[in-house]
């Protein structure tokens, strides 16, 4: 492959971004792609008794600390998911009356629900429980931690009735352990169980949102918005956030091997007004690539060339991978962004000491590199991997990966390429002459200052003899 494409849109090169004017290129998160499913991997649960306990406990955890926020924060500090600390050194607290606290909390809530004999019975089952499945647990015991939450804060301290004041009768922890019965007794129709928590969702799902028009309408104010979330939206935000436990975040830049596609201009290419880059390709043993810049130092610079000063990596592209149906990813056997100590102590560890069965990757005599590299094999799957209605896309992807729990600043999702590696760019169908000719004015500027001779200029059609767009050469003088 001796070049590859990127749609964009005008103004994304030459507006408030100017990716042309500073030759940078934005590395999106999976929750800005295209895809809705790209952050929503098929995540499952497979755990013994201890994985399933300290899951919970786990939960609880972050539950108090979302808690504890809403009561210390300024009264205008919106909380939401991203403020759940998954990642958190439990093993490591800030204090032992901290510890004591979380403590007395996990014993309240157990006498009352038993949450580590329905772990025992959810360890027993042996099967593989998803996302949708793991929300209606924690729904069905949330309620209850919420409560035995606020009841420790009321013992120990002054505690206004507030966010935190919950409605406890729901029936739903008796449906929880009639679903457990039920499961025992299906141990051999995994489809029609999926059917069923199919169903679940749906009823957990119109549950929050009835909740919501029942208990927090009108929701306007933070605070408002605030307990809504405590009591309603804690554990769909919670098994969402729990990807973050299992792998590094990841950021990418979208390519494609074919402009032909007119769906693709119309969706990136800001339908047709847009525009085609395209850049010459690298190529040695390990496939095509693309030496960037880190940082986006020329941003916003006027300066027809930019020079680079930062360092330089030649980024591999990654071939997108089209399946049928998303690969399964063992959450409780992916846990990796913990040191191993403390992932040991907070998700595989019982009150005894006991270490898990799931945990045999972290055993003292195991071989902890072969285990990583399988990982960091999986994760490079998974972020180049979609299901199968994209395939026309014929997509590419640089991929940057991050260790850092949150979101990294714009500057540092933003890398630039040399001028040179940008060799033409394709006018779209309907791309106004007056951005045509903005773009033809900057890309004269920067051949000019550097010497160069020759930029390919194209212009996209659609051809009824091919059933596709095309494009020819405007043979444009960029010299003068």
């Amino acid at each position: 492959m001796d070049e590859i494409y990127r749609f964009r849109s005008v103004d994304r090169l030459l507006g408030d971004r100017a990716e042309l004017v500073s030759q940078t290129i934005y590395f999106a998160e999976p929750a800005k792609l295209n895809d809705p499913l790209e952050p929503i991997r098929g995540f499952v649960w497979r755990g013994d008794t201890i994985a399933w306990t300290n899951l919970f406990r786990h939960y609880v955890n972050c539950l108090h600390h979302i808690y504890l926020l809403l009561r210390l924060s300024e009264p205008n500090r919106r909380v939401g998911a991203s403020d759940i600390p998954i990642n958190m050194r439990w093993d490591d607290p800030l204090s032992q009356e901290y510890v004591d606290l979380l403590n007395e909390i996990w014993r309240d809530l157990n006498e009352q629900f038993d949450l580590m004999g329905i772990a025992s019975r959810l360890g027993g089952l042996g099967r593989a429980a998803r996302s949708d499945e793991l929300e209606f647990y924690l729904s069905c015991i949330h309620a209850h931690a919420v409560a035995a939450i606020h009841r420790s804060h009321i013992e120990h301290g002054p505690q206004e009735r507030g966010p935190a004041d919950v409605d406890l009768s729901s029936a739903l922890p008796s449906s929880l352990r009639a679903l457990l019965d039920l499961l025992e007794q299906l141990t051999d129709e995994e489809a029609l169980v999926r059917g069923g928590f199919e169903v679940t969702q749906q009823v957990v799902a119109k549950c929050r949102v009835e909740a919501k028009m029942a208990v927090v309408r009108p929701c306007t104010s933070v605070t408002e918005r605030n307990r809504s979330f405590l009591l309603t939206d804690f554990p769909h935000g919670y098994v969402q956030q729990l990807s973050l436990a299992v792998g590094p975040r990841w950021y990418a830049a979208c390519f494609t091997e074919s402009y032909s596609n007119s769906a693709q201009w119309a969706h990136y290419a800001d339908g047709h007004y847009g525009v085609c880059l395209v850049f010459a390709v690298d190529n040695d043993e390990y496939g095509p690539s693309l030496t960037l810049h880190e940082g986006a130092d020329g941003v916003g610079c006027d300066e027809p060339t930019i020079q680079r000063s930062r360092r330089a990596d030649r980024i591999h592209f990654e071939r997108v991978r089209y399946v049928e149906s998303l690969d399964e990813v063992d959450f409780f056997a992916r846990i990796s962004r913990l040191p191993e100590a403390s992932a040991r102590t907070v998700w595989f560890t019982d009150e005894d000491g006991n270490t898990s069965a799931v945990a045999a990757h972290m055993a003292p005599h195991a071989d902890i590199g072969d285990w990583r590299d399988a990982l960091w094999s999986e994760y490079r799957r998974d972020a180049c991997t979609k299901t199968n209605e994209w395939s026309y896309e014929k997509e590419h992807r640089l991929v940057t990966y991050s260790l850092l729990s949150d979101t990294l600043p714009e500057d540092q999702l933003t890398m630039a390429y040399d001028f040179p590696a940008l060799k033409g760019i394709i006018f779209g169908i309907t791309t106004s002459d007056d951005d045509k000719l903005a773009t033809i004015d900057l890309i004269k500027s920067k051949c000019i200052a550097a010497g160069r001779a020759k930029f390919d200029f194209r212009q996209a059609y659609y051809s009824s003899r091919t059933g596709q767009i095309e494009s020819f050469p405007l043979n444009l003088d960029v010299t003068q």
